[in-house]
């Protein structure tokens, strides 16, 4: 079954999965809130992670645009193969996780403010452009980065061993 959405919103209450072959958002149509999501997403729509984690399990197309809210716990699991463009990470309240079968490649340089980029054990995340960690900003757990890390945030290896690839 493919999911497909013009135009308007497609919210997701935690706990409840959107399950499909495929799901395609057009210009002008957002999938936003907490749950699973357990199709390859691709288009020119919004993803926006709120109020909990919004878990993608496929890849994701690179024409989405994708963020995630300043809402208290509000989390964006990529678990497939993603190319993101830069996200807006300025809060404690925001983070980008990387599961363990993700790899997520940045497609320009990413600043992280105050949020956190958090990899699980088997996770890679890289970017040409690098990722640039203002005074708050942190990358946590195990996996492998395969970007440059510059700035005065926190690097911190949990859960495993944390590989930069890319350089400090």
């Amino acid at each position: 079954m493919l999911f497909r959405s013009a135009s308007g919103a497609v919210v997701l209450r935690a706990g409840t999965t959107l399950s499909a072959a495929s799901v395609e958002l057009q210009s002008g149509a957002t999938l936003s809130g907490a749950g699973l999501v357990s199709a390859p997403i691709s288009g020119t729509g919004a993803v926006a992670a709120s109020g909990g984690t919004l878990q993608l399990a496929s890849a994701v197309g690179s024409g989405l645009v994708l963020s995630i809210a300043t809402a208290a716990a509000s989390a964006l699991r990529l678990d497939g193969t993603s190319t993101l463009a830069p996200l807006s990470l300025t809060n404690a309240n925001q983070t980008l996780l990387i599961g363990a079968t993700g790899n997520a490649t940045f497609s320009a340089a990413q600043t992280v403010s105050a949020a956190s980029i958090a990899l699980n054990a088997g996770a890679v995340l890289s970017g040409a452009s690098g990722i640039a960690l203002a005074a708050a900003g942190k990358v946590t757990g195990a996996g492998t980065v395969a970007a440059q890390i510059s700035g005065t945030g926190t690097v911190n290896a949990s859960g495993g061993t944390l590989v930069l690839a890319g350089g400090v």
